[in-house]
């Protein structure tokens, strides 16, 4: 988010209004807390249903899926780094 915004306020700046802001990816925050990998991206709220679709919840290393109407919404991950960034990139993407 942070690092998108300078570019495309520069665009829009240079264009005297004439480009149209792009459409931001979903937010996205990270932590590291007492050696676990928090990353959460999306829009939890609204969401009909969330899955865990890899790993334990009681192991601290899992990814939850949030989904509205059978589309990928948001997605939770601890210590699931990679399939974390896999999920996201697919949150960027889809259209609920």
């Amino acid at each position: 988010g942070a690092l998108e915004r300078p570019a495309a306020a520069v665009a829009a700046l240079l264009s005297w209004g004439a480009v149209e802001p792009g459409v931001p990816r979903p937010p996205y925050f990270w932590s590291d807390q007492y050696g676990v990998k928090i990353q959460f991206a999306g829009h939890a709220a609204g969401a009909d249903t969330v899955t865990v679709v890899e790993g334990v919840t009681d192991d601290r290393s899992f990814l939850a899926v949030y989904r509205r109407a059978g589309h990928p919404v948001a997605v939770l991950g601890m210590n699931q780094p990679r399939l974390f960034t896999r999920w996201r990139k697919q949150l960027s993407v889809a259209t609920p």
